[in-house]
């Protein structure tokens, strides 16, 4: 369930949040089988759906329930009515930007699943535009490459790749030492490993390790770096000297246990 700041209702929370559960079963039934469920059924869960967020608006669980309603229909394949709910959730809910952006996606992946690349992309271009410091907003440069690569279509992975560095970089340096701007190194570094520039990716995390050294935990930085220079860059001393630290600071952890076992796979790899 998106969890979001909507004021409650005044009700008892518990007896909502049960009666809820009865209308998702209901709407689980239908995503559970779509193509063997009649019309009418489809009609019943939208109905339950409908009534629920009537009498409770603008709480979290009707928040859910307008994404339950454009799940069925995507399920269904009434592709139309599903783009018609993520629409309205996002002019609904416009002043709360997770929803609005969770909603754009969402109407994105629905002209996905129906075959119209051309309108998708349109929407998470807008979602990069609309809210580029959500969670959403954040991953849509990524996204869009990652589609490409899946589509087998590499130049133009490469080229939303570059892009996405661009932007990452802009928010990067808008947002300086600030939890924006982690999120934003720690894509550019996904994007030089996606694009197998091996170097450039642990300078990125070089850099994003020594600015917030002490400021927020790091030793998955470390661990990513280790990684990199391990398996890519061959330099097994400066792995071991990554992982060894990961074990010093962070004794009794499961970082620790990881360190551990990439060490023992860099003794096992040596020439």
């Amino acid at each position: 369930m998106l969890c979001v700041l909507l004021s409650g209702c005044g009700q008892d929370q518990y007896a909502i949040e049960r009666e809820y559960y009865g209308v998702q079963k209901q709407a689980a039934a239908v995503m559970t089988n779509p193509e063997a469920t009649p019309p009418a059924e489809l009609q019943r869960a939208v109905d339950a759906l409908q009534s629920f967020m009537t009498r409770y608006p603008r709480t979290n669980i009707a928040v859910d329930a307008e994404f339950t309603m454009a799940r069925l229909y995507v399920a269904k394949k009434e592709f139309a009515k599903a783009q018609d709910e993520y629409k309205k959730i996002a002019k609904t809910y416009a002043k709360i930007e997770s929803v609005s952006a969770e909603a754009v996606f969402l109407r994105g992946a629905a002209y996905e699943e129906e075959g119209d690349w051309t309108a998708a992309q349109a929407q998470y271009a807008f979602l990069l535009e609309a809210y580029p410091q959500t969670r959403r907003g954040l991953e849509a440069p990524m996204f869009i490459a990652l589609r490409y690569k899946n589509k087998f279509q590499p130049d133009k992975m490469m080229s939303a790749l570059r892009e996405a560095i661009t932007h990452y970089q802009s928010l990067s340096s808008k947002n300086p030492i600030t939890p924006l701007d982690l999120q934003a190194r720690l894509l550019i570094a996904q994007c030089y490993v996606e694009l197998k520039e091996w170097a450039s990716a642990a300078q990125t995390l070089e850099k994003a390790l020594k600015d917030f050294k002490g400021k927020v935990r790091t030793e998955n930085i470390m661990l990513d770096l280790a990684n990199i220079y391990g398996t890519q860059i061959k330099d097994a001393a400066k792995a071991r000297l990554l992982l060894g630290q990961v074990i010093r600071e962070n004794p009794k952890t499961r970082s620790s246990q990881v360190a551990k076992a990439m060490l023992l796979q860099l003794e096992k790899d040596k020439p």
